[in-house]
């Protein structure tokens, strides 16, 4: 397995090009725990210019918390950490179920143990992709769809997203999109 063969989709209106990253426990480009793992946009192309690329090319680990691309979506608090006992699973949206290690405070830079990394199914279009993942963890539980879109006739691309309560308690973190620009490199 080599560290640049991970599975991709190329999306274009025309205008716009975008190699978009699929999300793959395996083989994935990332595979870390802080960012969720769907549609990490990795190229970003728009009238001979590049606006999105790998963030730290040269040292790149796919399991590396900020070894990311293009729109990294992050939820950044999780589900159930403070009731979790030491070695227990906790939720992160969008990620998967990590298990809780002695400390007793979250922090989005450690790398937590993941139990169970949540799947992904998506559907791809020329100009699009839809990604969805489904993800429980006791009464918590929830659907997350996320569409990328370079628009017909636009120099634009849209990312848009749609998050449903599926479980009994109420889903409270914040969610926030890490850019990693990098424009002509």
């Amino acid at each position: 397995l080599h560290i640049d063969d991970w599975p991709r989709v190329e999306l274009s209106n025309g205008l716009v090009e975008a190699t978009v990253a699929l999300p793959d426990p395996v083989k994935g480009f990332y595979r870390g725990v802080r960012f969720e793992h769907s549609g990490m946009i990795t190229e970003l192309n728009y009238n001979g210019h590049s606006y999105f690329g790998i963030n730290a090319p040269e040292v790149r680990n796919p399991v590396g918390n900020d070894h990311c691309a293009g729109v990294s979506d992050e939820f950044f608090e999780p589900l159930g950490f403070d009731e979790a006992e030491v070695g227990q699973p906790f939720l992160k949206l969008g990620v998967g179920l990590l298990e809780k290690p002695f400390a007793k405070t979250y922090f989005f830079g450690t790398s937590y143990w993941p139990v169970k990394l949540f799947d992904w199914q998506w559907k791809i279009g020329k100009d699009h992709i839809d990604l969805v993942q489904q993800g429980a963890l006791n009464d918590w539980g929830y659907e997350y769809r996320k569409r990328i879109v370079l628009p017909e006739g636009k120099a634009a691309l849209e990312v848009q997203y749609t998050l449903t309560n599926t479980g009994k308690r109420q889903l409270i973190s914040t969610q926030y999109a890490h850019n990693f620009v990098r424009i002509d490199d």
